[in-house]
């Protein structure tokens, strides 16, 4: 392999890698406050992903408007999914919940799929996504650079809103002790409103990044939602930055071995996800678990 060659791969797996642990966090986010596994993650970000292409080429809406309306749409409807429905069967067992958020999944996904069609649409994006910038013998991808720079934003903006906000840390409180955090004045139906919200904004704003480079349909979060399970299992379910780390691991990995031995790139996540389970149950950099009180 050539020197040119093996930084092109890096480049692709940290792009790809960028998408898998935004997904990555969200579901980590939500397993820390909530407990819960939304499988319903992947229709939210394709909600943001129509609406922004509806806004932006069939009414001419800027796109960086239409971008932040398909984000605060998918926060809103996650927050209304977690209120309405997940509050009051929050009561039944993990198994219950699961299949609640897998049935939101498929309803959803019928629902955008009646609503927007199943054709494939080309996404505006703020690149060209075959434009590239020439430095020395190496060509990069402007599109690569936009996803991963956008990513790490996003993952930095994270990280300080759960470190230095109000809600964060109210977030970290809910997620060691729910009745405790109320029993201390902590309002934790807002805080889990706040967390699915926050949850469905780094989902979407992976779906938003991934999909001008490939077709928009239905079918758009399907890999991207499973690689993105498999890095926070990789990562730790417990662990935001774990997820982080899951998430470039696995692009990164796949981008080297999926140039070599393509039969495998598929079937590479749960690979890992199975070394990871038996040699480090609780992933890279999670930690056991306690029951809560």
């Amino acid at each position: 392999m050539s020197l040119e060659q093996a930084i092109r791969l890096l480049i692709i797996g940290i792009e790809v890698g960028s998408i898998y642990a935004l997904v990555a966090l969200s579901v980590v986010l939500l397993y820390r406050t909530s407990r819960v596994l939304n499988f319903g993650q992947g229709e939210l970000a394709l909600l943001a992903c129509f609406l922004t292409f509806t806004l932006t080429s069939r009414m001419g809406v800027p796109l960086w408007l239409s971008f932040l309306a398909g984000l605060a749409a998918s926060a809103v409807a996650a927050g209304a999914f977690y209120f309405f429905l997940m509050r009051r069967a929050k009561a039944q067992d993990p198994m219950g919940l699961l299949i609640l958020t897998l049935g939101f999944s498929l309803f959803a996904n019928g629902g955008l799929s009646l609503l927007f069609g199943v054709d494939n649409k080309q996404m505006p994006g703020f690149v060209d996504v075959i434009e590239t910038w020439q430095i020395g013998n190496f060509s990069i991808s402007k599109n690569s650079v936009l996803v991963a720079v956008a990513g790490l934003i996003l993952m930095i903006g994270l990280y300080f809103f759960v470190q230095k906000s109000k809600i964060g840390l109210a977030m970290r409180a809910v997620s060691q002790n729910p009745e405790v955090a109320k029993a201390l004045g902590i309002p934790v139906n807002v805080v889990l409103v706040s967390s699915w919200a926050v949850a469905a904004i780094l989902g979407s704003a992976a779906a938003l990044l991934l999909a001008p480079a490939i077709s928009l349909n239905p079918s758009l979060m399907l890999d991207p939602l499973n690689k993105g399970f498999a890095a926070a299992v990789v990562g730790g379910m417990t662990s935001l930055p774990g997820a982080v780390l899951g998430g470039y691991l696995l692009g990164i990995i796949e981008a080297y071995v999926g140039n070599f031995v393509p039969a495998f790139k598929l079937a590479l996540a749960f690979i890992l996800v199975i070394l990871v389970l038996v040699f480090r149950p609780h992933g890279l950099l999670g930690e056991k678990e306690t029951r809560r009180a």
